[in-house]
């Protein structure tokens, strides 16, 4: 996946992390729609609600440059909205915007020590970046929290791949297809780069015909 100047302009205040259930930086948000989560827009609703659901249809869209845009503006408006602050550090994470990311979810981090999401989706942008040692640091933090998350150890599984720690990398990807519930594991494993480092490997590849179950 998984380097710009830090901004510190980015909200003009802080947000409650409990208002919407978090999002996943390497989920495929497939529920994401006008239709079924967010409200049609209303010409009668707030400013803040035109900007939040104007943003999270750029978002769907993939332009995401004009949805930071928007939720930058809802955030101007509701400083504590959740929702508009985890597309937002989203939407920079898949500009590559990693150390603007980062600002989003050092924020939400900071209001909420038991954010385990927030620490997954920081250890994807650190491993981006090449920061392996904080990406472990991360990581090793939201499993502390939560242990039954398929997600996380996926991620473990990645970040011991890039150490070059083999066995490492087979018992947590193991691992995180024993206990995924929900999150399919496909565009995690298939990820290009770690194709590369085991496109030859017969137990990769059987690993990866066990995702598809």
């Amino acid at each position: 996946m998984q380097i710009l100047i830090l901004l510190t302009f980015l909200f003009s205040g802080s947000f409650d992390l409990d208002v919407v259930e978090p999002l996943r930086i390497d989920d495929e948000i497939q529920s994401l729609s006008l239709n079924n989560v967010l409200p049609q827009i209303d010409p009668d609703s707030n400013l803040y609600e035109l900007y939040e659901t104007r943003g999270a249809k750029k978002f769907e869209e993939g332009n995401y440059k004009e949805a930071i845009q928007d939720f930058k503006k809802a955030l101007e408006i509701e400083p504590e909205s959740s929702y508009s602050a985890q597309f937002l550090g989203i939407a920079y994470y898949r500009l590559k915007e990693y150390k603007n990311s980062i600002v989003v979810f050092d924020k939400m981090i900071d209001r909420d020590s038991t954010d385990y999401i927030s620490f997954t989706n920081r250890a994807e942008i650190y491993r981006d970046m090449g920061e392996l040692k904080k990406a472990s640091a991360d990581i090793k933090q939201a499993l502390s929290m939560e242990k039954e998350d398929g997600y996380i150890y996926a991620t473990i599984a990645m970040i011991h791949a890039e150490q070059g720690q083999i066995e490492l990398f087979y018992k947590n990807i193991e691992k995180a297809i024993d206990v995924i519930i929900e999150y399919p594991l496909n565009e995690k494993i298939k990820e290009k780069r770690t194709l590369q480092l085991f496109k030859n490997d017969k137990r990769f590849q059987k690993i990866l015909k066990k995702s598809f179950r």
